[in-house]
């Protein structure tokens, strides 16, 4: 996925830098704007099983996975948001053995 990412932005020449990265998915979960675009990508049915919780545990996953191959360094604000938000249980060792670390 990361490969497959950066490619299509080497592509289009556009850079997302890695501290706009992480203050963007950070305004999306206190708006609640990252459940509203995880909802779109259910069924109609499913829908009502998109909840706070799953937003968290996308976050700490797009964290933990592709935010840290991204140029640049973190946002400062990262680790007072992750403590405010509640996202320290997402953020921990996924199964490919990545974890987000602010830089």
């Amino acid at each position: 996925m990361v490969k497959g990412m950066t490619h299509y932005l080497d592509m289009s020449g556009d850079v997302i830098h890695r501290a706009a990265a992480e203050e963007r998915l950070f305004a999306k979960l206190k708006t609640m704007t990252m459940r509203d675009d995880m909802r779109s990508l259910v069924p109609v049915s499913q829908r009502h099983l998109v909840t706070e919780e799953k937003g968290k545990k996308a976050i700490g996953s797009i964290f933990s996975c592709l935010v840290g191959h991204l140029p640049g360094k973190s946002w400062a604000k990262s680790p007072e948001m992750i403590k405010d938000l509640g996202l320290q249980p997402y953020l921990e060792q996924g199964s490919r053995g990545h974890l987000w670390q602010p830089t």
